[in-house]
């Protein structure tokens, strides 16, 4: 198995740790490349204040986590604090990040939905490379399998009933590989509008799909092949994300309906009278998305 801290002089490094840092980096680097698009300037992203969603999410993500297992944690309040053996839930998480992407926008006269528009891609990257960190931690697996991709769990991190069993779904890397998918559909998507992206003027053709260049994918790829796939997916699936909040609307959705499938396969998640929170919250988040979508799209529609 992945070891789960080693030592390098006096210091003591955890990969669980190292994981989430990763997932911060890469969406921070994605947010900061395509910032362009959305008339947002980059150097707000090398700002102090972009701590804020950052310090909200972690304390979000701890509290849903305490709150998930509040019968061991009022036991031992010692551990609450205890980041780096795991422990984050996404929920409480994701709700701390909007929160402070919120107070950013109002401080620092940024519109909201094209700040939400333009870090939804990196959430969603973030959240498939922070997945791996249930790996390292063996934590947020499903039920015993004898499918060749089940992992092998030790015997300290089973549940009591399932101690027999030594390999089960590795419903993080479900979850993470679900992500991605919707990564990759969320840049194909999401266009700037022109009520949020560059003057056409000032726009070049290199900058218009600058989202492939931050994932390094245009060499592989050709403007015209790229933008054509997106026309035949938008055309296909009769999305045109190009009104403000749509993009977001659209993560929210998609990620929704991701935990809510992948729930189904968990068996470690808060539960109230056998009702799987996370389930709840996501029927709740698809609908709010659903609502948002197409309540942005009313606008144009009224005006055709």
């Amino acid at each position: 198995m992945i070891p789960r801290s080693f030592e390098i002089g006096p210091l003591t490094l955890h990969l669980y740790g190292l994981v989430i840092a990763l997932s911060i980096l890469a969406g921070w680097a994605l947010a900061k490349n395509r910032a362009h698009l959305y008339k947002i300037p980059k150097s707000l992203f090398d700002e102090p204040m972009l701590l804020t969603p950052l310090i909200l999410g972690l304390i979000g993500a701890r509290l849903y986590h305490v709150l998930d297992l509040w019968s061991h944690y009022s036991q031992n309040p010692s551990e609450i604090l205890k980041i780096a053996n795991g422990g984050l839930g996404i929920w409480g998480g994701l709700f701390g990040i909007l929160v402070g992407f919120v107070l950013i926008a109002k401080i620092k006269k940024v519109k909201i939905l094209s700040l939400l528009d333009l870090i939804a891609p990196s959430l969603m990257l973030s959240q498939s490379i922070g997945r791996f960190g249930n790996f390292i931690n063996q934590e947020a697996f499903g039920p015993p399998t004898t499918l060749p991709w089940g992992v092998y769990i030790e015997p300290a991190n089973r549940p009591i009933q399932y101690m027999e069993f030594s390999r089960f779904h590795p419903t993080f890397f479900y979850e993470a590989a679900l992500d991605l998918l919707f990564f990759f559909i969320l840049l194909y998507l999401s266009k700037p509008s022109s009520s949020h992206s560059l003057p056409s003027s000032s726009r070049t053709r290199g900058s218009r799909f600058s989202i492939w260049s931050s994932i390094s994918l245009r060499p592989f790829l050709t403007v015209s092949v790229v933008e054509r796939s997106r026309m035949t997916i938008e055309k296909t699936l009769g999305l045109n994300l190009k009104v403000p909040g749509q993009t977001f609307a659209l993560y929210l959705i998609l990620y929704a309906i991701g935990r809510f499938t992948v729930e189904f396969v968990r068996i470690d998640t808060w539960t109230i009278s056998q009702i799987k929170v996370a389930q709840i919250l996501a029927a709740v988040t698809i609908l709010i998305g659903i609502f948002t979508f197409f309540r942005r799209i009313r606008p144009l529609d009224s005006s055709a």
